[in-house]
């Protein structure tokens, strides 16, 4: 330790890989959701449940909900709760009454709408009522995020309505950080209480819960927007990309990733074992995004990207060079990756190596995820003339205010 500034002098970094365990809980439900168009988004703002997030990795529910196939599956879900609730409760908000709406229709049960069910907050008498004469009650939402929402009317049964005999709760997609997090939840909402409880969701997916100041998609608006604004006339391609990132409330639903001019996506190529050949980028996308987290919160103290105050596990650059060398994935890793997970020791080796990398035939997908993680420092600046070689047959006339505005970001 250093004894005038005390901090530690060597901080050791080791590099650590991304293993195919940690895709084992992502990988399906990405598959599943990727097969209906528009489920998986990226970059959206939300509205629901009286207050104004953002989600830099979202799954809509009334697009899932759409397919007859997930319908039969909560159907089944609902049919098979024994004792079978008489109440249903949902939020205040268009999905959360979608799937309140398939309970109702199976279980026959009387619906409330309210988002805290605590009677003081503007509950009707007639729900206040039917709460209070029931013994069970299903809580139906549409996702499972950190687990609030649902812990939160959990507390408000217990301390309002106490003559329960059973409380069952439902999300179509549970989607916490870790499996950690998830357990807390289960704990929380299914023990210590004298009614029987349950906790049942169709798909799991563990994902990062980034807002706006960690979401990589905002940080790109940030940087193409200062771009344009010094342009009299944007071209196409970024007026394009500029409009998509405007569009919070929908969300990107096709390209996650930014393609200069004339670059086309990708699809996943054969002998993957992330997924089958063709699957598309936002499913593959979702797959390493869950990948990342199961790293991140690793059980294994020696697999797990963390920091520490003597030394970090960061993220391996041979996940990106060699381990997952197929254009399209690197350009996901590049997206992904926080920049602390970079790590300091190794960030000039890793300039160069991507710079070698992206300059290779056939992998102009990663120009614009390269140029995005230097905004973002995950890569360290390059200097003008080897940014000028490397950008400059994709961004032609306009490579020299990029360069700048990238040094001024």
């Amino acid at each position: 330790m250093d004894p005038w500034l005390y901090y530690f002098r060597d901080r050791k970094e080791f590099q650590k890989p991304l293993t195919l365990e940690h895709f084992a809980e992502g990988q399906q439900p990405s598959q599943n959701l990727s097969k209906i168009s528009g489920a998986l988004r990226v970059h959206r703002g939300d509205n629901s449940g009286g207050s104004t997030k953002h989600h830099a990795f979202n799954i809509d529910i009334p697009t899932v909900l759409g397919m007859q196939s997930y319908q039969d599956q909560c159907a089944n879900v609902f049919s098979s709760l024994d004792p079978r609730p008489s109440v249903i409760v949902t939020p205040d908000h268009a999905a959360g009454r979608l799937v309140a709406r398939i309970a109702r229709d199976v279980l026959k049960a009387e619906v409330v709408v309210h988002n805290t069910l605590r009677p003081s907050m503007g509950m009707t008498s007639g729900d206040e009522l039917r709460l209070r004469q029931t013994e069970s009650v299903l809580v139906v939402d549409d996702v499972l995020n950190s687990g609030t929402r649902l812990r939160d009317y959990n507390r408000s049964l217990r301390e309002h309505f106490g003559n329960l005999k059973s409380v069952d709760f439902f999300v179509v997609v549970a989607r916490p950080e870790s499996a950690e997090e998830l357990k807390k939840t289960e704990i929380a909402l299914c023990r210590g209480h004298h009614w029987k409880s349950s906790l049942n969701y169709l798909e799991k997916i563990f994902l990062p819960r980034w807002g706006t100041d960690a979401c990589p998609w905002c940080q790109e608006y940030q940087f193409l927007s200062l771009v344009s604004e010094r342009l009299s006339l944007p071209p196409r391609w970024l007026f394009d990309r500029l409009s998509r990132l405007s569009e919070g409330d929908r969300g990107i639903t096709n390209e996650p990733l930014c393609l200069l001019p004339e670059v086309d996506s990708r699809q996943l190529a054969p002998q993957s074992r992330i997924a089958p050949a063709g699957t598309g980028c936002m499913a593959v996308l979702f797959a390493f995004a869950s990948a990342l987290q199961q790293m991140r919160c690793d059980s294994n103290d020696e697999r797990r990207l963390s920091q520490h105050a003597t030394y970090a596990n960061v993220f391996a650059l041979r996940n990106v060079t060699h381990n997952y060398d197929e254009a399209l994935l690197q350009a996901i890793l590049l997206r992904l990756v926080t920049r602390k997970e970079w790590g300091e020791e190794k960030r000039k080796d890793s300039q160069e190596e991507l710079r070698k990398v992206a300059a290779e035939p056939e992998r102009d997908i990663l120009l614009g995820e390269l140029l995005l993680a230097t905004a973002r420092d995950c890569v360290p600046r390059f200097g003008e003339k080897v940014f000028l070689d490397l950008f400059g047959a994709k961004l032609g006339d306009h490579t020299s205010l990029f360069w700048n505005t990238l040094n001024e970001f």
